[in-house]
């Protein structure tokens, strides 16, 4: 879809959702274009910007693009610079009528090439796969569907440089720090809300806070989750959600974007651009969630990774009659954690390309405690 918008250019779209359309294009406006050379933001040629649409009144909760907005306003330490390094910028702002019942929000922000997956495409080696052999002993069907599969999901080595790696996951601590300090929940990192002004630069860039709950002021929660013991548990995606969302503890805090980060770094620090809690599956299903069997499977691969979940090593999960129904029982004794050359072993496989200091880190962010969780500060001071 291609149309104008005075002072921009044609419109790319380049990614849609339920609540919110991203286009690419080039700006006129003199105003951004000033902020642009104030910044030094130099992302791209012919100040090259992306317009998020959405229409706030048209959201469902927990979305709220007007509250996004409002925390990109207050961001700033100055009109078009962003209070840190590893926050998105916002450039402008403005409204329009689409048509008589519509209302429309556009947010104005650099435009970045690359999200993390790209990022780590760009730094890989793919490999190519080698044709399936016939079975004559499998059935047809079963052997042409295991051939597609196979076709459909390129395989990748992960080329990216260790302190590369480490600059990344710095970054977006110290873009964590930053936001939580400010008493703000992103509730959905993850590698597609994570960019990068160039293939060349590690800088990471947190975007998308359409979702993000504000501990601090009360008067941009959503009825519904005005009490912080209240909060909704419909965020992060698929595998980048902690235990506490999963069984619905609604006080959680700024811990679970700690969790979702570990995560993210089984990706960035995987041998072959895979999260292993996926069980093989490639990136791409990561985002989305295809392929994966909901809250329930993920669950038993969280199990099967960090230990099941007990009322010794999580105490905040007598809180979930879910939880008490499912684990509380007689098994409850069993051990906590994986013993601890398990685990070990364990995070060979879930960051086999981290080095013993991020490992380190790592296992204290996947924690299922959440006030026994590593923060994000204080991730950010032992990567300095």
């Amino acid at each position: 879809m291609t149309f104008m918008i005075s002072e921009f250019g044609p419109l790319e779209q380049v990614a849609s959702t339920l609540h919110s359309t991203v286009y690419k294009t080039v700006t006129t406006k003199p105003r951004i274009i000033s902020l642009f050379i104030l910044e030094q933001a130099n992302l791209s040629d012919d100040f090259t910007v992306a317009l998020k649409k959405t229409q706030p009144d048209e959201e469902s909760p927990p979305h709220n693009s007007r509250h996004e907005l409002h925390l990109l306003q207050r961001f700033q330490s100055r009109p078009g610079q962003s209070s840190n390094p590893n926050i998105v910028t916002l450039l402008d702002h403005f409204t329009q009528t689409i048509d008589l019942y519509e209302t429309a929000q556009f947010i104005v922000m650099p435009w970045y090439c690359t999200d993390l997956t790209g990022y780590l495409k760009h730094h890989a080696k793919f490999i190519k796969r080698k044709r399936d052999t016939f079975n004559a002993y499998l059935m047809p069907g079963l052997s042409t569907q295991t051939a597609n599969k196979s076709k459909s999901k390129p395989k990748y080595e992960n080329q990216i440089s260790e302190s590369d790696s480490n600059a990344i996951v710095k970054g977006l601590s110290s873009a964590l720090t930053f936001i939580h300090s400010q008493g703000i929940i992103h509730r959905d990192i993850k590698p597609s809300n994570i960019m990068f002004k160039s293939f060349e630069d590690p800088t990471p860039i947190l975007i998308d806070f359409g979702i993000s709950y504000d501990l601090q002021n009360p008067q941009y929660r959503h009825p519904d989750e005005k009490d912080p013991k209240n909060k909704f548990t419909d965020i992060c995606t698929t595998i980048y959600k902690p235990l506490e969302v999963i069984f619905g503890l609604r006080g959680y805090g700024t811990e679970i974007d700690v969790w979702s980060l570990g995560i993210v770094m089984t990706l960035l620090y995987s041998s072959d651009l895979k999260s292993c809690i996926m069980g093989g599956e490639n990136e791409e299903d990561e985002e989305d969630g295809s392929g994966f069997s909901g809250d329930i499977g993920l669950l038993f691969a969280l199990i099967s990774w960090f230990g099941k979940p007990t009322l010794q090593n999580w105490p905040e999960a007598k809180e979930s009659t879910t939880f008490m129904n499912m684990f509380a029982g007689a098994g409850d004794q069993d051990e906590e954690q994986p013993e601890d050359s398990q685990f070990t072993m364990n995070l060979q496989k879930l960051i086999p390309r981290a080095g013993g200091h991020v490992r380190d880190i790592f296992k204290r962010m996947m924690v299922y405690q959440s006030t026994e969780r590593i923060t994000a500060k204080e991730m950010f001071e032992l990567l300095k």
